[in-house]
């Protein structure tokens, strides 16, 4: 399998909208990010942005709380739960 060239991973980045446009897993689904982004920062960041905009699209924390479990951000998803007033919901995290 041919590797990408730093110039052809720089391509690819600058199709995912990472400003202004919501980002959806349908987004980097569609792009095949999972078998490109070889630098694990670079995942992350676009981790982070999907599920910051999965949960501001409906403000409901249940949207982001699969990426924000997979990075390993419980307390972050909490502070989500806490501040939609779900209290039902926290005791469970």
């Amino acid at each position: 399998m041919p590797s990408l060239s730093y110039h052809n991973l720089q391509e690819l980045l600058s199709l995912i909208p990472t400003t202004g446009a919501n980002l959806t897993w349908m987004d980097l689904r569609t792009y095949g990010a999972g078998w490109w982004m070889n630098n694990i920062n670079v995942l992350r960041r676009c981790i982070e942005k999907l599920a910051k905009d999965a949960f501001q699209a409906n403000k409901d924390p249940m949207e982001a709380s699969l990426f924000y479990l997979a990075m390993g951000k419980k307390n972050v998803l909490w502070g989500l739960f806490r501040s939609v007033h779900t209290h039902q919901l926290m005791s469970y995290i």
